[in-house]
């Protein structure tokens, strides 16, 4: 565990889900949550970078991306070398497409 274990806002997927559902989690009782192994999850520091993240990846181009690359028939479809596939900089600067999004 280290510091982003703490963190107080965090964007967690449950990496055995067969559904591409990222949740945007704050602190409960004014303390972080903390997951398992199964989950994956980015944290934050600060409130509107985590909901400006948590849109991001929600987006169409994202989940269209994700869609494209998860084998969904694996025990553990959602796994980090998929999630870590997605350029979130590029995404949110523009630069990204999808063969949905055409530029």
């Amino acid at each position: 565990m280290g510091d982003y274990t703490f963190k107080p806002w965090k964007i967690a997927i449950g990496g055995l889900y067969k559904k591409l559902e990222f949740r945007l989690i704050g602190e409960i009782i004014n303390k972080p949550v903390v997951f398992d192994d199964t989950v994956y999850f980015l944290s934050f520091d600060d409130e509107e970078v985590a909901r400006q993240t948590f849109e991001l990846l929600n987006s169409p181009a994202a989940i269209s991306f994700y869609s494209a690359i998860v084998f969904w028939d694996e025990k553990r479809p959602i796994k980090s070398s998929v999630l870590n596939c997605l350029n979130l900089a590029m995404l949110a600067d523009g630069e990204f497409v999808t063969a949905d999004a055409p530029r």
